[in-house]
């Protein structure tokens, strides 16, 4: 026997108890299958191995790996279910992890930016957000008013303290910074207070590459195929628009590469004078939702998490469109030979009513749900009382057919008010019948 060999120990046939067909490594002391047939039956069958092969191995690796056998077919769900602890990762900012994702599930806070690209990447980014003043410094995403009031109350509470505020390329949102410091180190906490939901920050990216989201109970890679296979990225603001003399330089680092659009979407944009229409075989410019199978979902551990008080798959069911800078804006020809310089965009309808508890996101105009629950809404006003509707309703319903709620600005609803979001979700549902899976994790 070579000094390198397991020492097989097994039970004599005769014995009491059953035989045990296992090896010990001399190395590690852990039992080893005796009858493994190769590596991928033993990376299939071994967790020790599993978890030491599998944590040196990208993502686009692992899903290599699990399509050359049938016995590594499973190779990313062990990944998914093994190594993507969000509390450990929370750990680095927060005494009390689950407290904070408690706190993300009440109050609709998304974690974005650096942060959700390097959990979902299995790296730790450090980008100083000092030095880089883009998309990629935003690290939560939240709601402006009491949500982001109970943000600020957290972390005050968790010992960070407000140092500024700054103006975020490109959007009219503005940039926190809460430091907190002590003998060993200084952590950061950047957030963005958004005058709508967190899902509608997919419009702030200045890249496809940072569209990554940590909900309170998943995460999200929207553009996972072109962002962990292909390891690419693409503009989805003007180049001009993004310090592209730090920012590219950042993403090279990282190891994604950074492109205006893809180059077959550019012959397609060439082929069609079609404005509405995108090409066929694109990769990147269609309807969809968050959380459709174009994305990349990983279920989270809730134990000891709180649940939100309310139907929370509305995150899920926001829609938007990829389209480009040109398809999105009347194309006059220019005096030259070459159109204007192009990237992806994204659009995105927000709808809120007055008979919706939430706002919800569509990639279309949603003319049929606006429709509706505005004529709910309606309906409500008609019921009340006189002394409870809002000022001025003679003239704002004189005008029957042509009905703008627009002017009830400062109505406050009266107790007994009826929401409607129950029905919103059936009509999403029936809208994309299949299109987001419902399952939660363990089921």
């Amino acid at each position: 026997m070579t000094p390198n060999t397991p020492e097989t120990t097994s039970i004599p046939l005769d014995d009491a108890e059953p035989p045990r067909l296992h090896t010990k490594c001399k190395t590690c002391r852990q039992e080893i299958p005796l009858h493994c047939t190769g590596l991928a039956d033993l990376l299939a069958r071994f967790t020790p191995v599993q978890d030491s092969v599998l944590n040196y191995l990208a993502i686009r690796d692992i899903v290599a790996l699990s399509r050359t056998t049938k016995a590594l077919s499973g190779c990313v769900g062990i990944v998914e279910r093994t190594q993507f602890n969000v509390n450990e990762r929370l750990k680095r900012f927060f005494e009390n992890p689950k407290a904070f994702r408690s706190l993300q599930a009440k109050h609709n806070i998304v974690i974005g930016g650096t942060f959700a690209l390097g959990f979902m990447s299995r790296k730790y980014l450090n980008v100083n957000l000092q030095e880089v003043n883009t998309c990629l410094s935003d690290e939560l995403l939240v709601q402006q008013g009491a949500h982001a009031e109970a943000l600020k109350s957290f972390l005050v509470s968790e010992g960070y303290k407000l140092t500024g505020t700054r103006p975020t390329p490109t959007t009219p949102n503005h940039l926190i910074i809460m430091v907190r410091t002590n003998a060993q180190e200084l952590r950061r906490v950047a957030f963005v207070e958004l005058e709508t939901p967190p899902f509608s920050g997919i419009r702030n990216a200045a890249f496809t590459s940072d569209v990554n989201f940590i909900t309170w109970n998943k995460a999200y890679s929207v553009f996972a195929y072109q962002t962990f296979i292909l390891q690419e990225g693409y503009l989805l603001k003007h180049v001009a628009d993004i310090a592209a003399d730090r920012t590219l330089k950042v993403w090279d680092n990282i190891g994604i590469s950074i492109a205006p659009i893809h180059f077959q979407d550019a012959l397609q944009l060439e082929a069609s004078t079609d404005s509405g229409a995108s090409g066929p075989g694109s990769k990147m410019m269609r309807k969809r939702l968050i959380g459709d199978r174009h994305s990349w979902i990983i279920y989270l551990d809730t134990d000891g998490i709180e649940p939100p008080p309310f139907q929370d798959n509305s995150f899920d069911y926001a829609g938007f469109e990829v389209t480009t800078s040109i398809k999105n804006t009347i194309f006059l020809p220019s005096p030259g030979p070459f159109p204007p310089f192009d990237h992806y965009t994204i659009k995105m309808t927000v709808l809120k009513s007055r008979v919706l508890r939430h706002e919800y996101a569509f990639a279309d105009r949603a003319r049929v749900e606006n429709c509706h629950f505005r004529d709910r809404a309606v309906m409500q006003l008609y019921a009340l009382p006189s002394e409870h509707r809002p000022r001025g309703f003679a003239q704002i319903f004189a005008l029957r057919q042509m009905i703008d709620l627009s002017g009830i600005g400062d109505f406050v609803p009266p107790g007994g008010w009826i929401f409607h979001d129950d029905e919103m979700v059936k009509m999403l549902e029936m809208r994309y019948p299949g299109a987001v899976r419902v399952i939660e994790r363990g089921k």
